[in-house]
């Protein structure tokens, strides 16, 4: 019998409403693991479904690479770059780790047919897991939030990489590699 393939979820924007509370929470933390570590920071903004620090639009971007920008942006030099960003993903992991926000408070926040797609897929033995750009204790404390956790567990995060390529292949790794797969988002 052969394996089912893989399939990895983005999820803000393909599992969870782009701009759902839990998204603005995340963002809102991250401003303040910013200003933690750099004494001023940008409020988000979504524009038209889009979310921008400053004029820097954030399409794409992981966790690390929004921190690093939002670096450069408040004039870091690049010297202290890595070094900073890394206190930053620190401050926002204990910030949002230490968040009492947690169960299927945000299950409103998924979009339509999400879990039931999920389920299914279980229920024919695929293997699932999330390909994000959130960092790992962001990703958990979302798929907490939104009742996902007993689903969705493994996965590549944008802890540190700044590349969403590098963190669909740290998912693959994480589901056992190999095989057919797919990964379902941006």
């Amino acid at each position: 019998m052969t394996s089912p393939g893989f399939v990895l979820f983005d999820l803000d924007g393909t599992l969870i409403r782009p701009g759902a509370p839990v998204q603005r929470l995340h963002m809102s933390t991250m401003a303040a693991a910013i200003a933690d570590v750099c004494g001023t920071a940008e409020e988000f903004r979504y524009e038209g479904g889009q979310l921008f620090y400053a004029d820097i639009d954030l399409a794409g971007f992981t966790d690390a690479g929004t921190v690093h920008a939002a670096l450069r942006h408040h004039g870091v030099r690049a010297g202290r770059l890595r070094r900073l960003t890394r206190q930053v993903m620190d401050a926002l992991a204990a910030r949002i780790g230490g968040s009492a926000a947690d169960g299927d408070a945000g299950a409103g926040d998924l979009l339509p047919g999400c879990r039931a797609l999920l389920e299914a897929l279980r229920g024919h033995g695929c293997p699932l897991g999330m390909s994000t750009g959130n960092a790992r204790s962001v990703a958990r404390w979302k798929i907490r939030r939104t009742g996902l956790a007993d689903v969705l567990r493994e996965g590549g995060f944008g802890d540190a990489a700044r590349d969403r390529a590098d963190e669909g292949a740290d998912g693959v790794a994480a589901l056992g590699g190999g095989g057919p797969g797919v990964v379902v988002g941006d």
